[in-house]
């Protein structure tokens, strides 16, 4: 596969600065959360932003290849792209002394055999385990965007099929109890990408 991490030049860079400059606004707005004087908007509960509707295309089989300090990479490497973008809230320092981020991986070994379950996995967990201080909502959104790109699906059509800034908001607001229903509309969304 080819593989936008693991080629030279510093890719993972490139491909972080792809992200934000397709969804700035979407970041932007993350960071902020609830915009002063902008009217509340009404989130799609249902599909957490993201287009279900089934592609012929037919992909490889989807490839997870996250780790903590690929992670921790893309941290830094987002949060130095906020804040050269005269971003204001930007600093996404790690808590408990990246114990939380660590806890993110726990378990996902056990998942070899369904890395589509173990992404959406982590991409629930950076959300909801609130590994940093700030910028959880807009880790776990630069993650999964990265995720598609690394799978070879284009910028372009992921913004056809991702609401970023709808995804980020409706995956903090999920409660603890509704994990299981978080990773099943990823996994599902994944195939009906036409992901094997």
């Amino acid at each position: 596969m080819n593989n936008l991490f693991e080629k030279p030049g510093n890719q993972l860079e490139k491909a972080v600065q792809t992200v934000f400059t397709n969804y700035q606004d979407d970041l932007h707005k993350l960071g902020l959360g609830e915009v002063a004087g902008e009217q509340e908007r009404e989130f799609d509960w249902e599909n957490y932003g993201l287009d279900f509707s089934k592609t012929e295309k037919q992909r490889n089989e989807f490839e997870f290849n996250f780790d903590f300090a690929k992670i921790k990479k893309i941290i830094s490497l987002l949060e130095e792209t906020l804040k050269n973008n005269n971003e204001s809230a930007w600093q996404m320092s790690e808590r408990n002394n990246g114990e939380l981020l660590k806890s993110c991986f726990s378990g996902l070994e056990y998942l070899d055999d369904d890395p589509k379950q173990a992404f959406a996995t982590l991409v629930y967990r950076l959300t909801k385990n609130h590994p940093l201080e700030d910028g959880n909502k807009r880790i776990s959104s630069v993650v999964f965007v990265l995720g598609l790109l690394e799978n070879n699906m284009p910028i372009e059509e992921i913004k056809q099929k991702v609401d970023l800034e709808e995804f980020g908001m409706v995956m903090s607001q999920l409660a603890d109890s509704q994990a299981d229903e978080a990773r099943e509309k990823i996994s599902n969304f994944l195939t009906n990408c036409g992901y094997k």
